[in-house]
């Protein structure tokens, strides 16, 4: 696939914070970071969403830096490309509306299936883009993208901000 052939994409946060090889219960907010400066690099368009418990989840598994990372991303001025959903509702129902409305791409390992016959361009997972770490790195092949994962939050964070313009 060609990014050309992207007209958006929407992240699956916390699903993606999950892609670490090392453990199938353990999180890495460095993946997600990864993740999106590469696609900042390539200049594609991106929103991210997360579940109400991501920063719980996140302090449990990798503790302070991964959170303060965390807050970063969704509050001020980065909110345009990450939102934390509200409480008591699956950033899943945000994520598929929005891929929906915008015929847009969605990164997740997710399948979606309780909401295959609502979206039924689900069916085909020809919009999903799935992904994996191993070695230290994130790997997506559906668009080419074999990165090593950032592990400096902070550095990362900064980075992100500076490729997308934002001071």
């Amino acid at each position: 696939m060609k990014s050309t052939d992207i007209n958006s994409i929407v992240i699956d946060g916390l699903n993606v914070c999950y892609w670490s090889s090392n453990d199938a219960s353990s999180l890495d907010i460095g993946l997600l970071l990864t993740l999106c400066i590469a696609l900042a690099d390539d200049g594609l368009p991106f929103l991210c969403f997360f579940d109400a418990n991501t920063r719980h989840a996140l302090f449990e598994k990798e503790g302070e830096k991964a959170v303060n990372a965390y807050v970063t991303l969704t509050s001020g001025a980065l909110t345009s490309y990450f939102v934390e959903v509200p409480g008591r509702k699956q950033a899943d129902q945000f994520i598929l509306q929005k891929a929906n409305s915008d015929n847009g791409h969605i990164i997740s390992n997710d399948q979606y299936r309780d909401y295959q016959k609502v979206y039924t361009w689900l069916k085909d997972g020809s919009r999903l883009l799935k992904g994996t770490s191993a070695d230290n790195h994130l790997m997506l092949p559906d668009l080419h993208l074999n990165r090593r994962v950032r592990k400096d939050y902070s550095l990362a964070v900064l980075t992100l901000k500076e490729k997308l313009g934002i001071n």
